[in-house]
């Protein structure tokens, strides 16, 4: 005869309200929660702790949420889905990715999306480049491929209607002398980069905001995206000095 089981069951998930969790909060399957952009290491690690406790720990993986699980750790209150939670869950999950697999989840995002990543053929190099820093603007997949798209922009760029005014007959003619600037740099990245863009301005006694927003127009065509030498670098020499080509005076 086999042994009486323990049975236990883990609390109920209500909605941010407290009321038991229904259609009306936006109960939705789980392909719902992937199309929003949550990976499913991230989603794991928040249901698991929905109900049930390790102490104060609130990330885990996978080997750590089986190494740790036990019935003493279950609440008896009911837990709340707090999709505000979920989203810095899952941004520390994102953030845990390697660079290939980040670029494997962005070249997959894009697929979905209807384009072919094929069509930039500088973009796995360009998202390594800038990998920490995507990651670290970034909660979810679709903001994540949001935060991208400065990258994947044909030529000449589509500038923005509010960014337009920016680029004015004086900053395009700064942007054609700061390209100057930038042909010289030996080393293309960050730090010589700023310290180029700050050399610059100070030689003509001039604030970076004067010329900052110009160049982000140029560069991005005002879509989201990072620093200044953050957008250089990540596009990298022969990009980034085209794209300036193309609105410099």
């Amino acid at each position: 005869a086999w042994d009486r089981p323990t049975y236990a069951h883990i609390p109920l998930i209500h909605g941010p309200d407290g009321a038991k969790l229904s259609k009306r909060h936006g109960a939705l399957g789980i392909e719902a929660y992937r199309e929003m952009g949550y990976l499913p290491a991230g989603l794991r690690n928040y249901l698991v702790r929905l109900g049930w406790s390790h102490g104060d720990d609130e990330l885990f993986s996978d080997a750590e949420a089986i190494a740790w699980f036990d019935l003493g750790g279950l609440n008896k209150a009911p837990a709340r889905l707090d999709l505000e939670k979920l989203a810095h869950v899952n941004a520390h999950h994102l953030r845990s990715l390697t660079t290939g697999q980040l670029t494997d989840l962005l070249f997959a995002e894009i697929s979905r999306s209807g384009s072919n990543p094929d069509e930039w053929p500088d973009l796995c190099d360009q998202i390594a480049r800038l990998a920490p820093n995507l990651q670290e603007r970034s909660k979810t997949t679709p903001e994540l491929l949001e935060n991208t798209k400065f990258l994947m922009q044909k030529r000449p760029l589509i500038i923005a209607p509010k960014m337009q005014k920016h680029l004015s007959e004086e900053t395009r003619t700064l942007i054609k002398d700061l390209m100057e600037e930038f042909s010289r740099l030996r080393e293309w990245d960050r730090d010589p980069l700023d310290d180029a863009l700050a050399a610059f301005c100070s030689e003509r006694d001039l604030k970076v905001g004067k010329i900052a927003p110009a160049l982000r127009a140029a560069l991005t065509g005002g879509l989201p995206a990072p620093s200044i030498a953050d957008v250089l670098y990540g596009l990298g020499r022969d990009e980034a000095l085209a794209r300036l080509t193309d609105q410099a005076a």
